[in-house]
Protein backbone atom coordinates (compact mmCIF):
# COMPACT_ATOMS: atom_id res chain seq x y z
CA UNK A 1 0.00 0.00 0.00
CA UNK A 2 2.45 2.87 0.53
CA UNK A 3 3.75 1.59 -2.74
CA UNK A 4 0.67 2.52 -4.18
CA UNK A 5 0.43 6.19 -2.13
CA UNK A 6 4.19 6.74 -3.28
CA UNK A 7 2.75 6.28 -6.77
CA UNK A 8 -0.22 8.71 -6.53
CA UNK A 9 2.06 10.94 -4.95
CA UNK A 10 3.99 11.28 -7.66
CA UNK A 11 1.18 11.38 -10.36
CA UNK A 12 -0.13 14.42 -8.18
CA UNK A 13 3.09 15.83 -7.64
CA UNK A 14 3.11 15.88 -11.04
CA UNK A 15 0.00 17.21 -12.10
CA UNK A 16 0.51 20.00 -9.98
CA UNK A 17 4.17 20.96 -11.67
CA UNK A 18 2.15 20.67 -15.05
CA UNK A 19 -0.81 22.94 -14.02
CA UNK A 20 2.09 25.37 -12.77
CA UNK A 21 3.71 25.36 -16.00
CA UNK A 22 0.31 26.14 -17.72
CA UNK A 23 -0.37 28.90 -15.59
CA UNK A 24 3.06 30.61 -15.73
CA UNK A 25 3.08 30.25 -19.40
CA UNK A 26 -0.01 31.19 -19.98
CA UNK A 27 0.34 34.57 -18.06
CA UNK A 28 3.71 35.28 -19.72
CA UNK A 29 1.87 34.94 -23.52
CA UNK A 30 -0.70 37.42 -22.29
CA UNK A 31 1.66 39.69 -20.81
CA UNK A 32 3.61 39.38 -24.52
CA UNK A 33 0.14 40.27 -26.30
CA UNK A 34 -1.13 43.01 -24.11
CA UNK A 35 2.25 44.54 -24.34
CA UNK A 36 2.42 44.15 -27.78
CA UNK A 37 -1.53 45.52 -28.00
CA UNK A 38 -0.38 48.42 -25.70
CA UNK A 39 2.33 48.98 -28.05
CA UNK A 40 0.77 48.91 -31.08
CA UNK A 41 -1.80 51.49 -29.86
CA UNK A 42 0.61 53.90 -28.71
CA UNK A 43 2.39 53.94 -32.04
CA UNK A 44 -1.08 54.13 -33.86
CA UNK A 45 -1.74 57.39 -31.96
CA UNK A 46 1.40 58.58 -32.61
CA UNK A 47 1.53 57.96 -36.74
CA UNK A 48 -1.78 59.30 -37.63
CA UNK A 49 -0.32 61.74 -38.90
CA UNK A 50 0.69 60.73 -42.17
CA UNK A 51 4.51 60.55 -43.11
CA UNK A 52 5.91 62.13 -46.40
CA UNK A 53 9.01 61.29 -47.99
CA UNK A 54 8.99 64.34 -50.24
CA UNK A 55 7.96 67.92 -50.31
CA UNK A 56 6.63 69.87 -53.27
CA UNK A 57 8.40 73.53 -52.82
CA UNK A 58 7.25 74.94 -55.73
CA UNK A 59 6.08 74.17 -59.20
CA UNK A 60 5.68 75.48 -62.56
CA UNK A 61 3.94 75.40 -65.62
CA UNK A 62 4.86 76.89 -69.35
CA UNK A 63 4.64 76.48 -73.23
CA UNK A 64 7.28 77.41 -75.01
CA UNK A 65 8.40 76.25 -78.78
CA UNK A 66 5.76 73.39 -79.22
CA UNK A 67 6.56 72.02 -75.92
CA UNK A 68 4.83 71.99 -72.84
CA UNK A 69 7.47 72.12 -69.51
CA UNK A 70 6.22 71.43 -65.91
CA UNK A 71 9.00 72.65 -63.23
CA UNK A 72 9.75 73.27 -59.77
CA UNK A 73 11.53 72.08 -56.54
CA UNK A 74 11.03 69.01 -54.26
CA UNK A 75 12.84 68.88 -50.46
CA UNK A 76 13.17 65.58 -49.24
CA UNK A 77 11.93 65.04 -45.65
CA UNK A 78 11.86 61.71 -44.70
CA UNK A 79 15.35 61.63 -42.71
CA UNK A 80 16.97 58.95 -45.08
CA UNK A 81 18.64 59.51 -48.92
CA UNK A 82 16.03 58.92 -51.36
CA UNK A 83 17.36 57.31 -55.27
CA UNK A 84 15.48 57.21 -58.47
CA UNK A 85 13.31 59.92 -57.34
CA UNK A 86 11.12 60.82 -60.54
CA UNK A 87 8.88 63.97 -61.04
CA UNK A 88 5.73 62.73 -62.94
CA UNK A 89 3.93 65.91 -64.88
CA UNK A 90 0.34 65.51 -65.71
CA UNK A 91 -1.16 67.72 -68.15
CA UNK A 92 -5.33 68.82 -67.92
CA UNK A 93 -7.45 70.71 -70.28
CA UNK A 94 -9.17 74.17 -68.74
CA UNK A 95 -12.07 71.91 -66.98
CA UNK A 96 -10.13 68.98 -65.70
CA UNK A 97 -9.54 66.17 -68.54
CA UNK A 98 -6.80 64.28 -68.52
CA UNK A 99 -4.22 64.95 -71.91
CA UNK A 100 -0.98 63.50 -70.87
CA UNK A 101 2.18 62.97 -68.75
CA UNK A 102 5.57 62.26 -68.83
CA UNK A 103 8.27 61.56 -66.40
CA UNK A 104 12.11 62.60 -65.61
CA UNK A 105 14.46 61.76 -62.97
CA UNK A 106 14.62 64.74 -60.34
CA UNK A 107 18.43 66.80 -60.35
CA UNK A 108 19.65 65.01 -57.53
CA UNK A 109 20.22 61.00 -57.19
CA UNK A 110 20.49 60.32 -54.47
CA UNK A 111 18.72 63.54 -52.97
CA UNK A 112 19.88 63.36 -49.48
CA UNK A 113 17.61 64.11 -46.29
CA UNK A 114 16.95 67.76 -45.80
CA UNK A 115 18.08 68.66 -49.35
CA UNK A 116 16.42 70.09 -52.46
CA UNK A 117 16.18 69.23 -55.87
CA UNK A 118 14.81 70.90 -59.02
CA UNK A 119 13.28 69.30 -61.90
CA UNK A 120 11.72 69.13 -65.48
CA UNK A 121 9.17 67.64 -67.21
CA UNK A 122 9.25 68.15 -71.12
CA UNK A 123 6.90 66.83 -73.05
CA UNK A 124 5.57 67.77 -76.47
CA UNK A 125 3.19 70.28 -76.37
CA UNK A 126 -0.54 70.40 -76.71
CA UNK A 127 -3.22 73.38 -77.47
CA UNK A 128 -5.52 71.72 -75.27
CA UNK A 129 -3.39 71.94 -72.20
CA UNK A 130 -4.03 74.52 -69.73
CA UNK A 131 -3.29 73.21 -66.54
CA UNK A 132 -0.89 70.50 -64.58
CA UNK A 133 0.49 68.60 -61.80
CA UNK A 134 2.93 66.55 -60.64
CA UNK A 135 3.71 63.74 -58.23
CA UNK A 136 6.71 61.74 -57.58
CA UNK A 137 7.54 57.60 -58.21
CA UNK A 138 10.88 55.76 -57.72
CA UNK A 139 12.05 55.02 -61.50
CA UNK A 140 11.80 51.39 -60.47
CA UNK A 141 7.78 51.55 -59.87
CA UNK A 142 7.69 52.30 -56.25
CA UNK A 143 6.71 55.26 -54.90
CA UNK A 144 7.21 57.91 -52.40
CA UNK A 145 4.55 60.14 -50.87
CA UNK A 146 4.67 63.98 -51.57
CA UNK A 147 2.89 66.53 -49.64
CA UNK A 148 2.06 69.87 -51.04
CA UNK A 149 3.72 72.47 -48.86
CA UNK A 150 3.44 75.07 -51.51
Amino acid sequence: MNKALKILGIIFGSIALFLIFIVIVSLSIFSDVSNEASENSSSSNVSKEKQYDLELISMNCYKEYGYFYITGEVKNISGKSLENVEAVGSAYTEDGTFVKSDSALIEYDPILAGQTSTFEVVTTGNPAISKCKVENKEFWGGSFSMKDGR
